[in-house]
């Protein structure tokens, strides 16, 4: 009985998989872990696994990996925002409307060419219960 409720767990991350619009390399290295679980769990591994990697799935096939949305370049709103969900933080805030501000003059500059910036990720540690500002540069 619980080997039908696994394999049927494993047919269900299959088909999400297959139903997902990702990208090739990611679906690859997915399908590669659905098939290492099974075997896994074939030949007497823990479902501990089968969490972690039904989890995983979930996770990445609820990704909008190819929706675009239009970029709401306004500092003033962005202000608003920024000011009624997050209390403090006001460096931080500041940086953000920094950016924002860089972002509207480099597309006045350039209005129809792609610009390239870096991205901002807001980052919650656990183990300390503080958030972290980081900055990735591509």
């Amino acid at each position: 009985m619980e080997d039908q409720k696994t394999l049927s767990e494993i047919e269900k991350l299959k088909n999400a998989l297959q139903s997902a619009d990702l990208p090739a390399n990611l679906y690859e290295k997915a399908s590669e872990q659905i098939e290492r679980i099974s075997l896994a769990l074939k030949y007497g591994g823990n479902l501990s696994q089968l969490d972690i990697t039904t989890k995983y799935i979930d996770w990445i096939t609820h990704l909008p990996w190819n929706k675009k949305s239009e970029d709401i370049l306004d500092i003033n709103l962005a202000k608003q925002i920024l000011d009624k969900n997050h209390y403090g933080l006001e460096k931080i805030k500041q940086r953000v409307l920094e950016y924002l501000s860089i972002l509207i003059l480099q597309k006045q500059k350039k209005p129809r060419r792609f610009i390239s910036c870096a991205s901002f990720i807001f980052c919650w540690s656990s183990w300390y219960g503080k958030n972290y500002f980081c900055q990735i540069n591509c």
